[in-house]
């Protein structure tokens, strides 16, 4: 068990030499058992003068080889005449404080549960000295050995797999049914001959078993051994320690859960997608054999039945960009280059030739925005929907502004305007639509990814008042 340095102080004086020390700081810091006055500061705790007059925490290992940390806080002396002439260092044991935050760091720099734990115990044997100590993880009633420290292979043969249930020989599948913590003199009649065996060895007489549980249930059991059965004190302590090493191991766990539910789904996506996408190619080509032979009047449906299984492989283009797309890290994005690539991507569809539909970006500025990837896929969506709603032969423009530290681009067509949507409220006395009541798929993408950009979109009447004479959207960025 760990004792707890206290009362710790000296003074020093401005060469770093000790003048005075406690008689606990002699105890905990003079290695040779001869007292630290004459002896330098940094020679009994390095590191540590040049840090004053700052509060400062330091890891210390002590005479029996246990890792402390330790706030150190000095105050300087001052003469008549305002002259340093002393520091006095007082020390306060913050070590499970310390070891409490080191643990949930690891929920940051570890991505499994058998990294944290291992980091964990390695932690928990510096601080108590354990000579063996091992992490077992609870999966489908068993408990199962992740890591140890100071097992033999022979004791890791014997801890590898234990039944969660109240017959079982091991001290941890019990522990664990039971959720109390349990602590068992290892003697004849006890255990196993083997372990008997093992444990003599190792001069280990004394095992305990910690549950790690929290208000979800049973995650594992953290198991240790001593030389003497541990106090009560220290079976608190190590509680206080189980119970952030289980949050800790929750968050991962949590996180792993979700990796595997967004793998799945996007497998379900992805045959979705697929099985659709084959049974339109299916059906386009039964109508385009349908087409030729068709009469004038049965030719409208024919045309009409394509348009629409073409917009549907066109909303499931949209899921996969939507499902593949990265995580919403901002960079540079030269806004004129996304616009020609969406453009060109129209072009090579020929929604827009089809219909005569023109498409001006001559007033498209060399602006630079915050965005990502995705900002073309947006562009192209807005001119996608645009295309499909304008009249035949109608026009497009685009065009970017540049309004303080927002870079704006509008796009403007010849209408007819989108109608207002049920529920929708004007802006500023213009009607607009609402991504939110807008059904449209491509939509909803353009202004979820707008809105992680920090940007805004806005749909207009092009002259107020007047639907039919077209819309303008209006993307708002950030200028880089």
């Amino acid at each position: 068990m760990i004792a707890e340095i206290s009362g710790a102080m000296c003074v020093v004086d401005l060469e770093g030499r000790v003048i005075w020390a406690s008689h606990e700081f002699d105890r905990w810091f003079s290695r040779d058992g001869k007292r630290a006055i004459g002896k330098t500061i940094d020679s009994l705790v390095p590191g540590l003068y040049k840090e004053c007059p700052k509060s400062v925490v330091i890891s210390h290992v002590d005479y029996n080889g246990l890792k402390h940390f330790l706030e150190a806080r000095c105050e300087t002396t001052y003469d008549d005449e305002g002259k340093e002439i002393s520091s006095l260092i007082s020390f306060k044991d913050v070590t499970l404080l310390q070891l409490l935050l080191n643990i949930s760091v690891l929920t940051m720099s570890t991505s499994t549960p058998v990294a944290l734990l291992d980091q964990a115990i390695g932690a928990i044997s510096d601080t108590f000295g354990y000579k063996t100590i091992a992490a077992m993880l609870y999966k489908d009633g068993f408990l199962e050995l992740a890591v140890s420290r100071g097992y033999s292979p022979r004791l890791q043969n014997l801890f590898t797999r234990q039944k969660v249930s109240p017959e079982e020989r091991g001290l941890a599948g019990r522990s664990a049914y039971t959720l109390k913590v349990i602590t068992k003199e290892i003697k004849e009649g006890t255990v196993s001959p083997k372990l008997l065996e093992e444990s003599r060895r190792l001069d280990i007489r004394w095992a305990t078993t910690i549950p790690l549980t929290d208000r979800d249930g049973l995650l594992g059991v953290l198991a240790f051994s001593t030389s003497t059965p541990p106090a009560t004190d220290e079976i608190d302590l190590l509680k206080t320690v189980c119970n952030q090493i289980t949050v800790s191991l929750r968050k991962i766990l949590f996180e792993e859960a979700l990796v595997k539910a967004r793998n799945e789904l996007e497998l379900y996506v992805d045959l979705m997608c697929h099985d659709i996408t084959n049974a339109i190619q299916i059906s386009l080509g039964y109508l385009e054999l349908v087409e030729s032979d068709a009469s004038t009047t049965n030719y409208g449906y024919v045309s009409c039945s394509m348009n629409a299984l073409h917009k549907i492989n066109r909303l499931i283009g949209t899921v996969r960009t939507l499902r593949s797309a990265p995580g919403m890290m901002l960079k540079d994005v030269n806004l004129k280059d996304a616009v020609k690539s969406a453009v060109t991507v129209i072009k090579c569809s020929r929604s827009a030739e089809e219909k005569g539909v023109s498409i001006d970006i001559d007033n498209v500025s060399d602006l630079t925005v915050r965005a990502n990837n995705l900002l073309k896929d947006v562009i192209y969506n807005l001119i996608d929907a645009t295309v499909r709603r304008v009249r035949y032969r109608g026009s497009i423009w685009i065009r970017t502004e540049q309004k303080n530290h927002d870079c704006r681009l509008i796009i403007e067509d010849s209408g007819p305007g989108m109608i207002e949507m049920p529920g929708t409220r004007p802006h500023a006395e213009v009607p607009a639509v609402s991504l939110h009541e807008t059904p449209s798929i491509s939509m909803y993408f353009v202004f979820s990814v707008v809105k992680n950009y920090g940007g805004t979109v806005e749909i207009e009447s092009r002259v107020q008042g007047e639907l039919e004479q077209g819309n303008r959207v209006i993307i708002s960025l950030k200028c880089a």
